[in-house]
């Protein structure tokens, strides 16, 4: 017997009634129970080598300091764009699109396939259901669900394997989308062969009894994930991460930025934070570099 991964779900204890309330003989249309969450990891190179430093003051999202929102659960974190710096947290991996992949709506037990290239460790697919509901004969909108069969193979002839076992269940009136990270089957990357996802939709939207079902689903992404961490050196980062968009409205915030940036060899009589020279300069340099936002010397720093 197949072992189902199902999504979590509070139901609402009775439906919500419509324009003809409980003793009018209206339509009934069940709560939605579920929105799509948006969860977003951002990291941005913001200088080719070292900056002094940033902080929770000078990072922006949607012009308001970053330490307005970490209560919220918004992360955040800094690269100083050293030679030998440690990988950035929160990155355990790399991502690339799947070149050859196309959006497919899945149709009732027609299989769909995605080829993957033998290096990727595993792939994550972004489902969507246009809509998830059940229409009752007297228009009444209750649950329905959507279940989606996956599995793997190593080549394009090798015999079919479990990988996940997807439902997704309640009601829907507008889109919701979610992710699926399925790992690759063993002895591909041995054999050097692209593996295969083989897709199966075992629910479909049809009219039985008078009812008419919705769960349109499509899969809309598919991305290669490398089970690899970039160091990135010399090259200063910054980290953003979420784990649900509705802080900001459902959409991705503007990010934005104010570090003490780059970093310089200065004249050894200059001060580069009361940008005062004390004395006669010698025309030698100090032998670390410090931050400065004096565009004299910020130009001559520049590479070329």
């Amino acid at each position: 017997m197949k072992q189902l991964t199902v999504n979590k779900i509070e139901y609402p204890l009775e439906p919500v009634f419509g324009s003809g309330g409980k003793g009018g003989g209206g339509s009934r249309e069940w709560r939605d129970t579920e929105l799509s969450k948006q969860s977003v990891k951002a990291l941005i190179a913001i200088n080719d080598g070292e900056i002094e430093s940033i902080d929770e003051y000078t990072i922006f999202l949607n012009n308001l300091p970053i330490n307005n929102y970490t209560h919220l659960g918004v992360e955040w974190g800094w690269s100083k764009g050293t030679i030998d710096q440690s990988p950035i947290g929160n990155f355990s991996d790399t991502e690339a699109p799947i070149p050859s992949f196309q959006t497919s709506e899945l149709q009732y037990m027609i299989p769909v396939q995605i080829t993957v290239p033998f290096q990727a460790n595993a792939v994550r697919l972004t489902f969507q259901v246009a809509a998830l509901r059940r229409i009752w004969p007297n228009n009444e909108l209750s649950l329905y669900w959507t279940i989606i069969d996956i599995k793997t193979k190593q080549n394009y002839a090798a015999l079919e394997y479990q990988a996940a076992y997807v439902q997704k269940s309640g009601k829907m009136s507008a889109p919701s989308a979610w992710d699926v990270i399925i790992d690759r089957p063993s002895g591909s990357y041995e054999a050097e062969t692209d593996w295969i996802i083989v897709l199966r939709r075992e629910t479909w939207d049809d009219v039985d009894m008078g009812s008419k079902f919705e769960s349109k689903t499509s899969v809309t992404s598919a991305i290669q994930l490398f089970y690899r961490t970039l160091s990135y050196p010399s090259v200063a980062l910054i980290y953003v991460g979420f784990s649900n968009a509705k802080i900001f409205g459902g959409r991705v915030p503007d990010i934005k930025f104010k570090p003490k940036g780059r970093i310089m060899y200065l004249p050894t009589n200059y001060n580069g934070n009361t940008k005062i020279y004390t004395g006669t300069w010698d025309g030698t340099f100090k032998t670390n570099k410090e931050y400065s936002n004096n565009p004299v010397w910020i130009i001559l720093s520049l590479p070329g």
